[in-house]
Order: structure tokens, then sequence, then C-alpha cells
């Protein structure tokens, strides 16, 4: 499939995205839809759309398998939202220390204030290339913070971290919050 077919709706507002993974109302797409291939296991032929609760078991056992772990430890979300749903309600209990990008999504930041997390902004700018300062990073830090919230690509600018920097914050995590 080289294009979603043209929607109504979102003509309304501009061309079609080419894939457009957030429409709740989009074409059932498989994952050989999107790559064009399938492997040996056949989940390619898996369905792109709402799970059950617990995840396709196909797709549950692949992941287990690659990850040497049990298909019962494996948790499957319908979008991003729920996994930072449960991380942030896994790893953060009221006065947990949180470090989030700014800007940030709303409703990732809006888990994180949900939970009773102290929420401590790293502020990425157009002038630093949306690029974290790696000292204002390092401020921000502390034994209590329980997790780090960043997005690569960030939103809304579309600009990744480079594997470096990452590195590097995951450095500075080891030492200063290794329960992060």
């Amino acid at each position: 499939m080289p294009r979603f077919p043209e929607n109504d709706i979102i003509s309304l507002v501009g061309e079609a995205p080419h894939y457009d993974l957030s429409e709740s109302l989009g074409p059932l797409l498989r994952v050989t839809d999107l790559l064009g291939s399938t492997d040996p296991s056949s989940l390619g032929e898996i369905p792109l759309g709402y799970p059950t609760a617990e995840g396709n078991p196909r797709l549950r056992k692949a992941i287990s398998d690659w990850h040497a772990v049990k298909p019962d430890d494996v948790v499957i979300t319908a979008g991003c939202m729920h996994a930072l749903f449960l991380v942030a309600f896994t790893l953060c209990d009221r006065g947990s220390e949180v470090v989030a990008s700014s800007p940030l999504f709303p409703p990732a930041r809006g888990i994180l204030e949900a939970v009773g997390a102290n929420v401590h902004q790293l502020p990425l700018s157009f002038d630093r290339a949306y690029q974290p300062d790696l000292a204002q990073f390092r401020e921000k830090l502390s034994e209590r913070t329980r997790l780090v919230s960043l997005a690569s690509p960030q939103n809304p600018s579309g600009i990744a971290i480079p594997p470096e920097t990452l590195r590097e914050m995951l450095g500075l995590m080891q030492r200063v919050c290794p329960e992060a």
C-alpha cells in the first residue's frame, strides 16, 4: 500500500499523511503493509489495530523470545499514552523526582503530575537546536530522580537527540540517580 486512501476529514486540513498511525478511523493495516515483507514467524500478518488488554499472544511470544523473558512479562500497549501511563505509575510515587524535557506532549506531562511527581523541566529551545544542555540536565538530577522523560525525535521540532548525547545523559544518571 503506497499511501492511505484519501479521507474527507483529513483532507479538509491538508494532504493525507503517508502513514497516519494515530488515526482511529484509518484502514486496518498489517505489519507487512508498512514494511513490505514478512519474516518467517509471520508476524507481518498481525493486524495493527486496537488489541485486547493482554496484547496479541503471537507478538508477546516473539518479543519474549527476542528478550529471553516469559511472554507473561511482556506488556503490549495500545499506543504511547498507555505505555507512558504504565511507566509513570510503576516508577513514580507522590513526591518522586522526574526530569522531563520542555516542550513535552501535554498528556505525557499530565500523567507525571497525576501520580504526584515533582516534574523538573529541562528546557529545549530553538536557539540550541532543541538539544539538551548537559550541564542543565545534571543540575536537574538528584538521588531522588526516578524517571527522565525525553522525546526523540522531539515534538514539535522533529529533531532527534544524538546517540552520543544520550550516552552522556545515561552516564550522568548512573552517577547521580542509578535507580532512575
